[in-house]
């Protein structure tokens, strides 16, 4: 019977001399430490290269989320900072005008004395407040001209339209007044000032610096 030829597979290594160095299967199975030791060189860089990108998304992911989450937290954070002033305007001119309504003559009777510091040398001064306040404040204003070394008349007249710690003081060269009016406006001029500041450079409202001057110049 006709034996069967082998297949040859082109992977067995010779000599020049034609001498078998090493057979093809052997030489498939075969690895040296250099080889081992590069292959695991390889896995592990491999390895770690995955592990980065893995981590630079997850960073990347994030920041992403911290910037969405500041951005809302700084818009939040601006519209509560608008009505906590928005609150803070209404209680205040809820405050004053509740102060003057309640204390009208105690308020003028403050901007008189101010005032007549410095009118000692004048022969008389009037003041101009709501008609119902009159009879009140004739004699409590002429005691405290007085006290505060004014030696001249002092004439308290009834103006219609004025309310509750309205006042106009007249004297020979001038006048100053103060109203409720003039309280809003001063009220609403900090709180605008203030709400167009930068968050970072805008200071606490100061209730002093919010308050109105004795008078303000006719």
């Amino acid at each position: 019977m006709q034996k069967q030829p082998t297949k040859f597979h082109f992977d067995t290594e010779f000599d020049h001399n034609g001498e078998v160095l090493r057979e093809g299967e052997s030489y498939k199975r075969f690895f040296t430490q250099d080889d081992v030791d590069a292959a695991r060189m390889w896995g592990v860089e491999e390895g770690r290269e995955m592990e980065e990108g893995r981590c630079a998304q997850s960073l990347q992911a994030i920041a992403s989320q911290m910037q969405l989450i500041l951005a809302r937290l700084a818009t939040e954070s601006e519209q509560l900072r608008n009505e906590a002033v928005m609150l803070g305007l209404a209680a205040a001119r809820k405050l004053a005008g509740e102060a003057l309504s309640q204390f009208p003559a105690d308020a003028i009777e403050e901007v008189v004395r101010e005032a007549v510091m410095d009118l000692r040398g004048e022969p008389r001064f009037s003041v101009r407040c709501a008609p119902d306040l009159v009879e009140m404040l004739a004699e409590q204003l002429e005691k405290t001209a007085s006290d505060c070394g004014f030696e001249g008349a002092v004439v308290v007249r009834g103006e219609e339209g004025m309310t509750a710690g309205d006042i106009r003081l007249e004297w020979g060269k001038g006048a100053i007044q103060r109203s409720q009016a003039d309280v809003e406006s001063r009220l609403n001029e900090i709180t605008e000032r203030w709400l167009s500041a930068p968050t970072e450079d805008a200071d606490p409202i100061d209730p002093a610096a919010g308050a109105m001057p004795g008078s303000s110049a006719a």
